[in-house]
């Protein structure tokens, strides 16, 4: 049975897939090596985000605290989107994931910057060439 906990770690782990660490400098690295995570119920994450009067989703998906190094992932959010298609499902963890670890690595980007940096990982999906990589050794 997948537990909140193993879900929690399984988007956690496939988000830091996309980070190409060899483009991370000393300091970036070692934060991403104290990077902890977790399900959150703060105010924040509980917050409706709303459209005239209809309740869409909770305000934030996650958040990151780049002094303490601890990424939170909405246990809201995971609730209300638990019926999307799966994969979709998992895409939009993994990506808020990912989001919220490069707030960490780059304390110095705005919201826009960290948009755009975790859309070029996503789009860019370094892993996939390392395992093409992996896969063609064992092929030969």
């Amino acid at each position: 049975m997948l537990t909140d906990a193993k879900l929690l770690q399984l988007v956690y782990d496939a988000a830091t897939c996309y980070v190409p660490t060899e483009q991370l400098n000393e300091e970036q690295l070692e934060r991403l090596d104290n990077i902890t995570y977790r399900w959150c119920n703060c105010r924040r994450c509980k917050k409706a985000f709303k459209i005239g009067d209809e309740t869409i989703i909770p305000q934030y998906a996650g958040h990151a605290n780049k002094r303490t190094l601890e990424v939170c992932l909405s246990r809201s959010f995971l609730r209300k989107r638990v019926d999307m298609p799966y994969a979709m499902f998992l895409l939009e963890l993994i990506g808020t994931a990912l989001h919220e670890l490069v707030h960490i690595l780059f304390r110095e980007f705005n919201e826009k910057e960290t948009i755009d940096k975790t859309w070029e990982w996503l789009k860019n999906n370094e892993w996939v060439a390392h395992w093409e990589k992996v896969w063609d050794s064992q092929i030969s």
